[in-house]
């Protein structure tokens, strides 16, 4: 199955690299990969994206594996609803003029976030 729409650009927050590669998650390396790159195709709906409320919201997670779910912002649909901007902003959201909406920033990877 194709997408029709753009593919995006993913961008890695320092804290996910290093979770990435932490002892904890390396077995699950090539999975990680895997839903980032679905994500990049439909980051909305790809592996069970979902918006986060409370603190996280403005931020979406999907799932890994099991428990384990990536957090990442898409700058698309923080432009596009007001107030997300300002959340857990990120050094792109500065910009006035952004030359690329379609971007995902991958900030976090945990085991269970809702603790």
């Amino acid at each position: 199955m194709t997408s029709s729409g753009p593919t995006y650009e993913l961008r890695y927050s320092e804290d996910f690299d290093k979770k990435r590669a932490s002892r904890k998650l390396r077995t699950h390396d090539a999975k990680i990969k895997e839903v980032c790159e679905k994500l990049a195709r439909n980051p909305y709906t790809a592996a069970g994206s979902h918006p986060l409320k409370y603190t996280l919201a403005g931020l979406r997670a999907a799932t890994v594996k099991g428990a384990i779910r990536v957090i990442f912002k898409v700058c698309e649909e923080c432009r596009r609803i007001e107030g997300w901007r300002e959340m857990h902003a990120l050094d792109c959201c500065d910009l006035e003029e952004c030359a690329n909406l379609f971007v995902i920033t991958f900030l976090d990877i945990e085991e269970d976030y809702h603790r």
